[in-house]
Formats: structure tokens, sequence, C-alpha cells
């Protein structure tokens, strides 16, 4: 998954793109991502898409970004995403936009797919959840799966204090209708004007 400014980047021309996505050997997703392949797109693949398509900072976070860095057993059906409450952020197929007020410090895992570290991702799924129970489990499996430690869960929530930005745990989902996945869209590439791409599945990139 790369971005058309990627594919610039490194000397494929827009006219190439168009010209291997018209012959179905990639598919456009969006605006600005496009597949090199047209196979099933992986989870990696999905959160970069996420990222490319939001933009202005965009980082993969709650649930989304704790099955990024390893967690298995959680819903992925859409791609969760954080920006900056002050950042204008575009309807995205398959995507839920959350604003944050500010970022804490070390709060991206570093290199790699944009994404939150999982002791913060941990918390804010908690947030967003969509019942008490939901944020149980969104607490739990990855102290279970040993990504993170109750005690780094501890120093998360601390340092969000600190910083004054929450979390409240007044659970919490994508604010306004210009944030919500668009009910009834594919969430699929098209490899072609009529050729849907199959949905995205698995873990890896």
């Amino acid at each position: 998954m790369l971005s058309r400014d990627q594919l610039r980047s490194l000397g494929i021309e827009r006219g190439v793109t168009a010209r291997l996505v018209h012959d179905r050997r990639w598919a456009a997703w969006g605006r600005h991502s496009v597949v090199t392949h047209c196979a099933d797109v992986e989870l990696v693949g999905a959160c970069w898409r996420a990222v490319h398509e939001v933009g202005g900072g965009a980082l993969v976070d709650g649930v989304s970004a704790l099955r990024a860095a390893g967690v298995s057993g959680l819903d992925g059906s859409v791609v969760h995403v954080s920006v900056h409450s002050l950042q204008r952020s575009p309807t995205v197929d398959g995507v839920a936009v959350h604003k944050v007020s500010r970022r804490v410090e070390g709060e991206a895992a570093g290199a790699g797919l944009p994404r939150t570290r999982p002791a913060i991702a941990a918390l804010r799924a908690a947030q967003w959840a969509v019942s008490d129970r939901q944020a149980a489990l969104y607490l739990a499996v990855p102290v279970q799966q040993r990504l993170v430690t109750g005690a780094q869960l501890e120093a998360a929530l601390e340092q969000y204090r600190a910083g004054g930005v929450g979390p409240s745990w007044r659970r919490s989902s994508p604010t306004s209708s210009t944030e919500r996945t668009r009910s009834g869209s594919s969430t699929s590439p098209r490899c072609a004007a009529d050729v849907v791409c199959p949905s995205p599945r698995g873990r890896s990139s």
C-alpha cells in the first residue's frame, strides 16, 4: 500500500499508475492510496491506507493499533485513527476518525506504521468502546497477551492526567458525520471501474 505521493517520489508517474490500475494489476483505494497488487489487503495495508486518506498527522489508534502491534482476537471491521481536534478530516469509508485535544509525549510507537504505542492505544480503545464490557476487554486482552503490563497502563493513564487531556472514561465515538464510516459503502479497493478486490483481512502488510 503506497500513497500517490510515494509513488511519484519513486519515479512512477501518474500516467503509469493509471495504466496499471486500468489493467487491474494495481488497485486505487481512495483518493491517495494505491494497492500495488490486486489480492486481498491485509491489516497493515488497510491501516496505511487510513493514514494516507485521512492525512493531517493521523495515527492508527485504539483497537486498530493494538491489532497492528500483534494483539489477536479483537474485532477489526473498521480502522480507528486519531487526529488533533483542530485538524479537519475527510470522510473515509471503513475508517473511524477520533479527535484528541493534543498528543502526549512519546505517544507514537516509533518507526514504521504511524500508530500509538500499545498502552495509549488500549486506553483509547476502552474510551471509544461501545459498552463497559467491551472496554474491559480492550484493557484486559493486551495484558493477557503480554503486549503491555498493568503498570504500563497505569503509567499511561497518569501521563494523560498530568497533561490534562483525559481520558475521562466517558465512552466516546467519532463526533460528527464527517468522521464516521459511511454506511453502505464499499471498504474494498477498486481494481477497475466495475471490479472490486476482496476486503481487507489478516494482520500483516
